[in-house]
């Protein structure tokens, strides 16, 4: 197998004996003539797919369609009937809740046995325990036998041990439809972690968000038998054309074979190649937010390195709530290589909508456009987010400078982000002027002419 590959599943097929009553398997077994008083059902037919190194394929299909079956043969639980599956990797799955654990355990006495059974020494399990506890966030019911936990904190723990392990190859099914709300938040987040960090990941779930969020591929499986294999917009198409939900499966299809435009617009708040990377250094903080991402860009997507004079940049950011915080605003700064700020913008100053106060758990997507009317240079840039209270927001019009300045509270700032510069615009359309900047203005000139007598 080539060492780029993770996952290859060559022809599986898996049939069960269905027996009408107990007794027939004791006749069976019995029987001299050999006499069959089963009949087969093909829980899989003819199954294969490949998973690459650091891509994360999606398995979608109705209730009873095959894929916990695909899942529990990759991960050894059930052997094929025919049919080889080759894993390149160590494995984390997350099949069933509870799936591994001892009830008569405590937790921290399965998280000890799961790494036994993982193959991980004493030493490497104690450096992750505190990462572990952290992350399920079930307190002293670690303490206690496992047979007492809830289903929501047996999603926790087990999802706790197979993410912080770093397993070379996860696999989910549907383990997130259990839990409370901020819990799969947390879970999502660690999902996109593990797949940015370059582990392989199988994801079967039935919510088609999901899919499309985490997913380059995917796999439809019709009655055991894998009927599509392609992106995963394409294959959403083909799952909602097959199924009852006409109306939506219509809007998809309309959609065409545009999976890279559709991943942008819902999923991708900042384009490609356009992230900024943000030192820690440069972070001043309340600890009520956390910026996830942040990057600059052109009004059509591209990096913004070198802009020309007049055009606009674009800055976006993504943030996580980590307290309950007042109505938000972003800002940005633009700064020369003297320090000095020659024009800073709030989202306060454009239509922001409707905002309303934010709680933990929450994300804020925001995006500033300012259109660079500036003189030719290089430029440096911070960036941050501000709170003001409802009461203000309502009527932030109305308020003078000093008061916004009282009423609000800055939140988060990223300092000394990277730099731009700005060259001559080339269009057509000069920006003839002296200074910093080009202020708005408007202008007139007549000649008025003593007429010859």
């Amino acid at each position: 197998m080539n060492d780029d590959i993770a996952i290859k599943v060559e022809n599986i097929t898996k049939i069960y004996k269905l027996y009408e009553k107990p007794i027939h398997r004791l006749k069976e077994s019995l029987s001299p003539f050999r006499k069959k008083y089963y009949r087969e059902f093909n829980a899989l037919s003819n199954v294969s797919f490949e998973l690459k190194k650091g891509e994360c394929l999606g398995i979608i299909g109705k209730n009873g369609a095959g894929k916990s079956t695909v899942l529990k043969i990759i991960t050894g639980v059930l052997n094929p009937s025919s049919g080889n599956v080759i894993v390149n990797g160590r494995i984390a799955a997350l099949l069933e809740l509870g799936a591994g654990f001892n009830g008569e355990l405590t937790g921290m006495e399965n998280i000890w046995m799961q790494g036994v059974i993982l193959g991980f020494d004493k030493k490497y399990m104690e450096s992750l325990i505190p990462e572990i506890l952290e992350f399920a966030d079930i307190g002293d019911f670690v303490n206690q036998p496992v047979k007492s936990y809830s289903s929501g904190m047996l999603v926790r723990l087990a999802f706790a041990i197979n993410s912080c392990i770093r397993p070379d190859i996860l696999i989910v099914d549907e383990a997130l439809s259990v839990g409370d709300f901020f819990f799969v938040q947390k879970c999502y987040k660690k999902i996109e972690e593990i797949i940015e960090s370059g582990t392989s990941v199988i994801f079967v779930t039935h919510n088609l968000n999901d899919l499309l969020k985490f997913c380059n591929k995917a796999v439809l499986l019709e009655h055991g038998r894998c009927v599509f294999q392609g992106g995963a917009l394409e294959t959403m198409q083909k799952y909602l054309a097959a199924s009852d939900n006409k109306e939506e499966a219509k809007k998809i299809i309309e959609m065409g074979n545009t999976l890279d435009r559709y991943i942008d617009r819902e999923n991708t708040w900042i384009p490609k190649d356009c992230e900024i990377e943000i030192p820690e250094k440069n972070i001043e903080s309340m600890n009520k937010v956390r910026c996830i991402r942040f990057g600059i860009c052109t009004e059509d997507n591209k990096p913004a390195r070198i802009i020309k004079q007049g055009e606009k940049i674009v800055f976006c950011a993504e943030f996580e709530v980590l307290q309950d915080i007042d109505i938000p605003y972003f800002g940005v700064s633009l700064l020369d290589k003297y320090g000095n700020v020659v024009h800073g913008k709030l989202t306060l100053s454009e239509n922001m909508g409707n905002l309303s106060v934010c709680k933990a758990g929450d994300r804020l997507k925001a995006k500033l456009a300012i259109q660079l009317d500036l003189a030719q240079g290089e430029y440096t840039y911070e960036a941050g987010l501000g709170t003001i209270k409802e009461k203000y927001y309502r009527c932030v019009d109305t308020l003078t400078q000093q008061e916004l300045l009282e009423y609000s509270e800055r939140t988060y700032l990223m300092t000394n982000l990277s730099t731009f510069v700005i060259c001559e615009n080339d269009s057509g359309k000069r920006r003839y002027f002296h200074g910093i900047c080009n202020l708005p203005s408007s202008s007139e000139i007549s000649i008025e002419r003593e007429k010859n007598i």
